[in-house]
């Protein structure tokens, strides 16, 4: 008995490690291939890859790397004819498989075999914005891409357009104290570096007893209209009048700023701590 279990144990390890030697691969007619697992996928035609950013005048545009991989049958090469207003020669963080941090760019090639023995080579690209790019050109669809090609059929092309998203940012409050009867304007500000229709400026946390909104965010601009591309301000102000039965409570609010209206809703929502209200 013990020996039968034992063979059926190994049957069972062998089937596992045949099947993980191959993968099924979809291939379209421009010749760039995917794995129906989704583990290795080559991006669509005008595909659009996020990257999360933050800009400071002095410095400019800084952005997390972005990466992906084009496959292809091992019959053909993968150039990229292509790119507009990203890096190519700074230092790109790549996912921890292929190594370590190195120039953006083609990354490096993996081979791959499918499950009918055919072999496929994965090109891996990392790439990320220019810092130089201005708050203008942020936020557009078209600014900021990269196109691959394979060798065969030589005439094709696809794009990826990178969508840089810069999140809001809060200025924190402090304490404030408050008497009773006595109404506390509190206006919470947020910076926006893309272009958008609407902030909101909300609670993340339970609201302060009593406490209101004076209606929605408004947009403050040093530029002509509001949204522009450029820095906005958004304000958006809680007032709070405590009650007698309030004396002694001291309430610790979080609020959020959320960017709406962006090509793709953005990555990040930044909060701050705002201490309030100490009777």
């Amino acid at each position: 008995t013990v020996e039968m279990k034992h063979i059926m144990l190994m049957i069972m390890l062998a089937a596992q490690v045949k099947s993980s030697f191959g993968q099924k691969v979809q291939c379209d007619a421009d010749g760039f291939c995917s794995f129906l697992d989704g583990s290795i996928q080559t991006p669509t035609q005008n595909a659009g890859i996020r990257t999360l950013c933050t800009y400071v005048v002095s410095t400019g545009l800084s952005c997390s790397t972005v990466s992906f991989q084009v496959l292809t049958r091992n019959d053909r090469t993968v150039s990229f004819p292509a790119v507009f207003n990203v890096e190519q020669s700074d230092s790109c963080d790549v996912p921890s498989e292929f190594g370590p941090s190195r120039h953006c760019g083609i990354v490096t090639t993996k081979q791959y075999t499918d499950t009918d023995g055919k072999v496929y080579i994965s090109t891996v690209y990392a790439t990320k914005p220019l810092s130089t790019i201005l708050p203008s050109s942020i936020g557009s669809s078209s600014n900021i891409y990269v196109c691959f090609q394979s060798s065969l059929p030589a005439s094709t092309q696809r794009c990826v357009f990178l969508y840089v998203n810069v999140p809001p940012t809060a200025t924190a409050g402090s304490q404030f104290s408050v008497a009773v009867g006595q109404s506390l304007n509190l206006p919470i500000s947020s910076k926006l570096l893309v272009q958008v229709d609407t902030l909101n400026i909300k609670f993340t946390s339970p609201e302060i007893p009593g406490s209101k909104w004076n209606g929605p965010a408004t947009c403050i601009t040093s530029g002509s209209t509001c949204p522009y591309n450029g820095v906005d301000n958004w304000v958006r102000t809680l007032t709070y009048t405590p009650r007698s039965s309030e004396i002694g409570n001291t309430y610790s609010v979080s609020v959020q700023s959320v960017a709406r209206g962006l090509p793709i809703a953005p990555q990040g929502e930044l909060s701050q701590m705002f201490d309030s209200c100490s009777l």
